[in-house]
């Protein structure tokens, strides 16, 4: 028996120079940046996005770990930034709106006067990296502990309400130099936990034997000595998120 021969494409068709022609029309087209961040959760889901110049500008201080895509028949450049593990998709959005409002109380959309969002907010700014995050979280936090009537004064019950929380960690040692300055008597008679005592009393001990080295009460600081101390900006060399500053100088 005889087969039917299968027609094959060849080089003589002109298929070859067709498809070549093809590929090099693909790699010609103009690339589109659409200028927008992709913010994805763990799982690698989209959870909101952002302008890019506002996540170069605002979160410069993690830039560093934007990836890139070149996607679709549009030659779409897509940057995306993946969060880490334990951060939900609120905490994410709630990033994202200060990204781009650049204002605490708009980002935490009228849970600004809730302690528990705002210092769970702070250890999310932690886990992120972003240093201009943190500080503008410590900076209502503070203000937030502050007596109503007499800045200079803490306000016991709400700052034991955000000790009571857990997230008083975020603010690194401010809690411990508040207590020893304006609640120490508490301290001794056991109203805070073990840990939270044992480093009070460390720094307690520094104001005897190293004054120089025991922190001030930070409610006695200036706005810029405040900055300097207990900012978290400067630790990798960048400016503040307020003053465009560096904590000791004057650009």
């Amino acid at each position: 028996m005889s087969s039917t021969p299968i027609k094959r494409s060849s080089d003589g068709d002109g298929s070859a120079e067709k498809r070549l022609k093809t590929e090099d029309q693909e790699q010609a087209k103009p690339v589109y940046d659409l200028g927008v961040v992709l913010l994805k959760n763990n799982r690698g889901d989209v959870v909101t996005h952002v302008p890019l110049v506002n996540f170069k500008t605002y979160a410069s201080s993690v830039v560093k770990d934007l990836k890139t895509q070149i996607l679709g028949e549009y030659n779409l450049t897509i940057y995306t930034y993946k969060s880490g593990p334990l951060l939900i998709n609120p905490d994410i959005r709630t990033w994202a709106n200060w990204l781009v409002k650049r204002d605490i109380r708009t980002a935490l959309r009228g849970e600004l006067m809730s302690t528990y969002h705002a210092s769970r907010a702070l250890w999310v700014a932690q886990k992120l990296g972003d240093v201009d995050y943190q500080d503008a979280l410590i900076d209502f936090l503070f203000v937030h502990l502050q007596n109503k009537n007499d800045p200079a004064k803490l306000d016991i019950p709400r700052f034991r309400h955000l000790m009571s929380l857990g997230w008083a960690c975020g603010l690194h040692i401010i809690p411990e130099a508040l207590i020893l300055h304006h609640d120490a008597k508490a301290a001794a008679t056991g109203h805070y936990d073990h840990e939270t005592r044992q480093r009070v009393e460390k720094i307690a001990f520094k104001h005897f034997s190293a004054p120089d080295e025991c922190p001030k009460d930070p409610l006695s600081l200036s706005t810029e000595e405040f900055c300097k101390t207990y900012h978290q900006h400067h630790t990798k060399d960048l400016p503040c998120y307020k003053t465009q500053k560096l904590p000791g100088t004057s650009e």
